[in-house]
């Protein structure tokens, strides 16, 4: 399963915590400098490797499969209803706020995505945005004191409970509220939490991020522009082929109905009405 790719050479698995972009970005920067090196051996050209640790991380979240390493024993995605009233609630700190559905947050101008987790793991985080709240006057003076690292075992101990975390939580509809997205990525990016904007199609081809990349290129498409995204990695001018447009219907027949499927000349004039050349 998905242990045996982490056991060490003693055949162990080894779990690893977060956070975890670095070690996707390592991983991925161990595979793009084997690429180089065996595109070295085949043309003798050096190629420099470029990673992006925030691309990287898309590739894995903190999800279930890091719950239990992290404290959350017996962690269950759907957990079943208590048998009775006095079974303890299983609490939600995997700070992916999985559970309470709140991860999608309403600003000026559309949705932005926040996590609030609580527990060691996603605790720090969180006292860094109340932290902003509290700044900015609009955070309640009985959560002044919260400490999110510790905010499981003081609901274990009954000092709090989950009616509280939600109170808490709701702080944050008002003071999200008042930024629009590129406001709030900005400062999201100055106090170092992780707060993105939730973009459409128009927004990535705008992206300041995109264009330092070199993501989208202009081609033509039947006498029109086209915008299209295409340079995923840099390298030589040779590394990626050219970019196209989309092709035209009917355009490439030839290529694959002579050159895929081997047909004569004389059968593809017939399929496609058009005169062999």
């Amino acid at each position: 399963g998905p242990l045996n790719a982490t056991k060490d050479n003693d055949g162990r698995p080894l779990a690893f915590s977060v956070p975890q972009s670095w070690l996707h970005a390592s991983a991925d920067a161990a595979g793009g400098a084997l690429v180089a090196h065996f595109a070295r051996l085949a043309t003798g050209r050096g190629q420099h490797v470029d990673i992006s640790a925030q691309a990287s991380i898309t590739q894995s979240t903190l999800g279930v499969l890091l719950a239990e390493p992290l404290g959350h024993k017996d962690y269950d995605f759907n957990p079943k209803p208590p048998p009775s009233r006095k079974a303890k609630k299983v609490l939600d700190q995997s700070g992916s706020g999985s559970r309470t559905r709140r991860s999608k947050w309403k600003v000026k101008d559309g949705l932005v995505e926040m996590h609030l987790g609580i527990g060691k793991a996603a605790g720090p985080v969180a006292n860094i945005i109340y932290a902003w709240v509290k700044e900015s006057g609009g955070l309640p003076e009985e959560f002044h004191d919260w400490d999110w690292r510790t905010v499981p075992e003081r609901v274990e101990a009954g000092e709090i409970d989950e009616t509280d975390v939600e109170r808490a939580r709701d702080v944050m509809v008002p003071f999200l509220a008042q930024f629009d997205r590129a406001t709030l990525l900005r400062e999201a990016i100055r106090r170092k939490v992780p707060i993105a904007p939730i973009n459409d199609i128009g927004d990535l081809v705008a992206s300041e991020h995109m264009a330092a990349r070199d993501l989208f290129v202009t081609v033509e498409e039947q006498g029109r522009e086209r915008r299209i995204p295409w340079a995923i990695a840099r390298g030589p001018a040779d590394m990626m082929a050219p970019p196209r447009a989309a092709p035209a219907a009917g355009e490439h027949d030839e290529a694959v109905l002579g050159g895929l499927l081997g047909l004569s000349p004389g059968r593809i004039a017939e399929l496609t009405g058009k005169v062999p050349a």
